[in-house]
């Protein structure tokens, strides 16, 4: 692939890419503006100078390749819009002629680029008989360069047209058939053809901007005609809004009766005034609030409670080697002739003080000591409400650790689930791609058996190149997917055991706080001793449960208990390995 417009010939940097819209632009390629039809006219005759030619029994100036002029027109309407412009494209391309070897006579390099067009014109009429087929999925526009260019003009929103040039001799017949019979294909490609219509920005803005500033004109009319005065619509100003603030307030305190709405702008300018003295109201009494009492801070009340009981208003206390006191009671708070002392019922039976000796009770100046009370034993809770408080105090930490372990397995698993499913999709996908390319070789063979050499199309490449992404990812995939299982084994093994390590510290601290279970009162278990086997150990409780079902049947019925063991062995399985303590006695023997 040639650029004919370089002089220099260069040919690496040009690349086939996709543009924005959808279509097909050769990247490097000379790009040139014209305004005219004579500039128009030179570039082509200067590309077309540059094409390659060479010289056969046929044809004197024989072109050896084909030729494509792109050209890329903007149109815009001078009585319409200007931003609408209607962008088309057209390509000018020249098919160089199918020529048979023995016809042309043709040697060396000569043979080798007919060779190459014969190629191309073969993978170009494939593209049109597929784009003809409705059944078709695929179209192989990537076989070739030509083809590829030209994706955007066979079919589809194109219009295409085909001139076909044949010799009228008999001794080509052959080949105007086949121009013929190509014309005929191309006729049955399918073109809807639409506009493509592009809205430039700019010109969009200008022409928005216009019609806003028309309407309001448009506004201001019908306020000049209705005698509305002052209405305006445009952004407001701070002295503005300083005016319709206080406008507001006064409406707010009752000093105006009503304001006057003028237009929805106005209407908003109030709503926004409105909130902003909302605010305003709202900030100065909480100002006011904190200033009249102390909310700086939670618990304000029960602090200065305590200040007041510093400052010894409540009385002050005492303390004593056998207790403590509520403290000295004021001179003037003893009650006249014993009125207002309640009666105790304990003291009813007490006996009266002798004349002369002072009663209990008689000097209320004292200081009265009141003796602490035997520390009682916290009233006992069930287990799982006493986990619950022992989580919130001695295993807060590991609990903790615990949680964060956890919250870490769930990520875990979830990259666990995310990684498998991306592994079997990449599985997947490779085995859909295999089996369309064992289709299509088996497919390409039958047809080509005679052919020497095995040529793969685009939809195969495609598909080779699938298989090895595909596979690459899915190594990547599964070695992550492989650390996470092993992470996720590791967070369930620690969980497990600080699980263990805390239930072994709640027992302990359980026995600390709230003592030993009771046992006085509770009826012992039938059959809750230890059952010790043939060896002296003793007996879990399904061996305890055989040995016990085995002296019932030889208490009940012996003659049957060959029988019963019998069956139970063959239900088990006949591993006859011994079990139990009956296994462990046996390996004491040995």
């Amino acid at each position: 692939m040639f650029d004919l417009l370089d002089n220099i010939g260069r040919s690496d940097h040009m690349q086939i890419v996709d543009n924005k819209e959808g279509g097909v632009q050769v990247k490097g390629l000379t790009h040139v503006q014209v305004h005219s039809e004579e500039e128009v006219l030179q570039h082509f005759y200067a590309g077309e100078a540059n094409r390659s030619v060479a010289r056969h029994s046929l044809n004197e100036e024989s072109s050896r390749s084909h030729a494509i002029f792109t050209l890329h027109i903007e149109a815009q309407s001078r009585i319409e819009s200007a931003e609408k412009v209607i962008l088309s494209k057209l390509n000018l391309v020249d098919l160089a002629g199918s020529e048979r070897v023995k016809k042309t006579d043709t040697e060396g390099a000569g043979l080798e680029e007919a060779k190459f067009i014969n190629r191309s014109l073969t993978y170009l009429e494939q593209v049109v008989v597929a784009a003809t087929d409705k059944n078709r999925d695929h179209i192989p526009f990537r076989q070739t360069k030509l083809t590829n260019i030209l994706r955007d003009s066979i079919g589809g929103n194109s219009a295409t047209l085909l001139i076909a040039t044949i010799w009228a001799e008999k001794t080509h017949l052959e080949e105007t058939l086949s121009t013929c019979r190509f014309a005929a294909r191309m006729m049955r490609v399918q073109n809807t053809p639409s506009q493509n219509v592009h809205q430039d920005p700019a010109q969009l803005l200008i022409k928005y901007e216009r019609e806003i500033k028309q309407l309001k004109q448009e506004l201001i009319m019908h306020d000049t005609l209705s005698s509305r005065s002052g209405v305006t619509y445009d952004e407001y100003t701070e002295q503005e809004k300083a005016s319709l603030k206080t406008e507001v307030e006064g409406y707010l305190t009752g000093q105006i009766e009503d304001i006057e709405l003028t237009n929805l702008r106005h209407m908003r300018e109030i709503m926004g005034c409105t909130r902003h003295i909302v605010a305003e109201m709202r900030t100065k009494v909480e100002a006011e609030l904190r200033s009249e009492f102390d909310l700086t801070a939670k618990g304000g009340g029960a602090g200065q409670a305590a200040a007041q009981r510093a400052a010894g208003e409540q009385g002050t206390s005492e303390e004593s080697e056998g207790g403590f006191s509520v403290g000295v009671a004021p001179a003037d708070s003893k009650p006249k002739d014993g009125q207002g002392l309640p009666k105790s019922p304990s003291r009813a039976g007490a006996e009266t003080p002798v004349d002369g000796e002072p009663s209990a009770g008689a000097d209320l100046d004292q200081t009265v000591l009141v003796q602490p009370a035997a520390a009682l034993p916290k009233k006992r809770i069930p287990r799982n409400e006493a986990y619950e408080v022992f989580k919130q105090q001695g295993g807060g930490e590991i609990q903790a650790e615990i949680n964060t372990k956890q919250r870490e397995l769930i990520q875990a698993k979830r990259d666990i689930k995310q990684q498998g499913d991306a592994c079997n999709g990449n599985k997947g996908k490779i085995e859909t791609m295999n089996r369309l390319l064992e289709q299509k070789q088996q497919s390409e063979h039958s047809n080509d058996a005679d052919q020497d050499t095995y040529v793969i199309d685009e939809e195969e490449y495609d598909a080779m190149r699938t298989i090895k992404e595909c596979k690459a990812d899915y190594r990547i995939k599964f070695e992550e997917l492989r650390k996470s299982k092993s992470i996720a084994e590791r967070l369930n093994a620690e969980i497990r055991n600080q699980k263990e390590e805390m239930l072994g510290m709640f027992d302990s601290w359980y026995l600390n706080e709230y003592g030993p279970e009771p046992t006085s009162g509770r009826a012992e278990e039938p059959n809750s001793k230890p059952v010790y086997g043939p060896g002296g150990d003793m007996l879990d409780p399904d061996e305890a449960f055989e040995q016990l079902e085995q002296q019932r049947i030889m208490d009940k019925d012996p003659d049957s208990f060959a029988f019963t063991m019998a069956t139970k062995d063959i239900s088990k399985g006949a591993s006859g390995r011994p079990r139990g303590a009956a296994a462990r006695s046996r390996s004491k023997k040995i």
